[in-house]
């Protein structure tokens, strides 16, 4: 028994290239979204890192207190992306040094990344660590 195919070769030929090219567009279409989504996420990383490296760089002990001289161009750098609310957090061996003092940093060592709320929000945070040299031996001091 022979069953008779509906409609000319050159229109299901059509449907089929069209609705291939169709599934295509969609998978190319989610793809270049998510790595466009993770190359700005990196890139806005890269400058909060930045931003906290100019931070530690401005520690130092005087007479026995660490003391923060918080550098302009770290705020000027996170300015930048799209008006974004800065918080931040120094904290020593002896607890909080300046900031807001209800920022926790992120568990880890080294430099961490992490999204979480922060005062109701969702927040894209970054912990980083250094050791300061001192006669006394290697001093921690992180900022969130």
């Amino acid at each position: 028994m022979i069953v008779a195919a509906r409609g000319s070769i050159h229109r299901r030929l059509m449907l089929q290239l069209l609705g291939g090219a169709a599934i295509l567009a969609v998978a190319l279409f989610v793809i270049v979204q998510g790595l466009a989504r993770q190359l700005a996420q990196d890139s806005q990383d890269n400058i909060m890192a930045a931003a906290a490296s100019a931070m530690l760089d401005t520690v130092a002990m005087q007479e026995g207190v660490l003391q923060v001289d918080l550098p302009h161009a770290a705020f000027s750098m996170l300015s930048s992306l799209q008006g974004e609310r800065v918080f931040y957090a120094v904290r020593g061996p002896r607890g909080f040094v300046t900031g807001y003092d209800d920022l926790m940093p992120l568990e880890g060592t080294g430099i961490r990344f992490a999204t979480m709320a922060y005062r109701g929000e969702d927040m894209r945070l970054i912990t980083a660590t250094r050791r300061l040299a001192l006669e006394q031996g290697p001093l921690p001091v992180t900022v969130t």
